[in-house]
């Protein structure tokens, strides 16, 4: 695989594309979407943003939830997504901790990732430290320079005891939404992408619901985007190979 860090496009986020802000901006027109689950907020000011944008004047949304696990994104998204009431920010991970990370160590794509020579990963060198440090919530410690270290130690938020993240949270949410219409968000940890994918994937078989997946020519969703592509029960209803999303359809089998 290529390093992400290299591609052109690298900059290039969701909420910067014309043409999926449209999509998003027609799919809350004419749907009644109720529930919006997406993974990895960041610090707000991206696709969560574009996705509040686009459904602020729905009148059947009851709720935009967003999950983060580091703690310092986490309190700036926050401030961020004040704006929208209707958004709901969740400290933790998608997934259970300890299977994610074993998942990082043991899938195929990460530890050979040199047969997939057009697709593009974070960190080429030693993804699996990367990753694993990604779920743990420590990626923003990962600087080698002392100054910032010390500075980020320093303005870093403080959490109280109480204050710890929760686990589990995407099949959490699919289960507690269960029957209602949705649009699934997956754009987290990069390692873990495709572990997103295949839990939403087993849990909405039997639903109709609507999916985003963002980086489709990355590590994260190179293998989402296939099923969607290939698979009867999954319809695109708009994509960009450019810059690496796809936006379709799931009609329940």
């Amino acid at each position: 695989m290529k390093e992400y860090g290299d591609y052109k496009y690298t900059s290039v986020s969701m909420n910067k594309d014309m043409d999926l802000i449209n999509s998003l901006g027609e799919l809350a027109s004419k749907n009644t979407i109720e529930y919006i689950i997406e993974t990895g907020t960041h610090r707000g000011l991206g696709s969560t943003t574009m996705l509040g944008n686009a459904f602020k004047n729905s009148s059947s949304l009851k709720s935009l939830n967003t999950i983060e696990i580091d703690y310092t994104n986490y309190t700036l998204a926050k401030k961020n997504l004040s704006q929208f009431i209707f958004v709901n920010c969740c400290y933790g991970c998608s997934l259970d901790l300890n299977d994610a990370i074993e998942y990082v160590k043991q899938d195929e794509a990460i530890l050979h990732h040199e047969k997939y020579p057009e697709v593009f990963i974070d960190n080429a060198k030693d993804p699996i430290n990367f990753y694993v440090n990604e779920l743990e919530g420590r990626l923003n410690d990962s600087s080698n320079n002392i100054i910032k270290q010390f500075l980020k130690k320093v303005l870093r938020p403080s959490r109280n005891a109480n204050t710890k993240p929760t686990y589990n949270l995407l099949p959490s949410l699919i289960k507690k939404f269960e029957g209602h219409e949705m649009l699934i968000v997956l754009d987290s940890a990069g390692g873990v992408g495709h572990m997103e994918f295949q839990i939403t994937d087993e849990l909405m078989k039997n639903k109709n619901y609507y999916i985003l997946l963002d980086d489709t020519h990355h590590l994260k969703h190179f293998r989402g985007y296939d099923i969607i592509k290939n698979r009867g029960d999954f319809s695109i209803i708009n994509a960009s190979e450019k810059n690496g999303w796809v936006l379709a359809y799931h009609k329940a089998v």
